[in-house]
């Protein structure tokens, strides 16, 4: 069930683009727009859960392997094609109960998301941000999705996007730092 939260952790980045409620200043999309090589997501995780006095704290921080697929970013839309990785590492977990740590444990954290393909609107928030009003890239996967958004940056022929995550569900409470690394194509 952990191995599940992370995953879905590492690719929440697509599913809740969280932050960037910002007035609309700049509506040019121009150094967007192009065909964008997915390079690779790093991330950094927590994930904790509290139940009846135990809870434990799950740290991953990560790079993920073997990535491939593109981002086509045209004036007012961002499309994946055949988006792939995987994640081969450990994470920690530490138990607490009661507030004092009782045991900690490593574990490993393997995942890999097959090739994965979705569209989505967007709208452009200042110079450094973007706006999903539909949700992110994989809403469909997600149809309770709301607006979200990230923050850019574009330096050459690299873009990278970086989101801050956060998501309760059940008990459970994930927070990461996302940040994909896109190269023109």
């Amino acid at each position: 069930m952990l191995k599940k939260l992370l995953l879905l952790t590492s690719c929440a980045f697509f599913l809740i683009l969280t932050a960037c409620h910002k007035t609309n200043n700049s509506t040019s999309s121009q150094g967007l727009v192009g065909h964008w090589a997915f390079l690779h997501m790093s991330v950094q995780s927590r994930t904790t859960t509290d139940t009846l006095g135990i809870s434990s704290l799950s740290i991953a921080n990560y790079t993920t392997k073997s990535s491939a697929g593109t981002v086509n970013f045209t004036s007012d839309s961002m499309i994946v094609s055949g988006l792939t990785y995987t994640v081969d590492t450990t994470f920690m977990t530490y138990f607490y109960i009661a507030g004092s740590l009782y045991d900690s444990i490593s574990s490993p954290l393997t995942a890999t998301l097959p090739p994965t393909s979705a569209s989505a609107k967007y709208q452009m928030i200042n110079s450094d941000s973007l706006y999903f009003p539909n949700g992110g890239i994989l809403s469909s996967l997600a149809p309770s999705s709301t607006g979200q958004g990230i923050r850019y940056t574009l330096k050459g022929d690299s873009l990278t996007l970086s989101a801050v995550v956060a998501q309760t569900t059940g008990g459970t409470t994930i927070n990461a730092n996302e940040t994909i690394y896109l190269k023109r194509q």
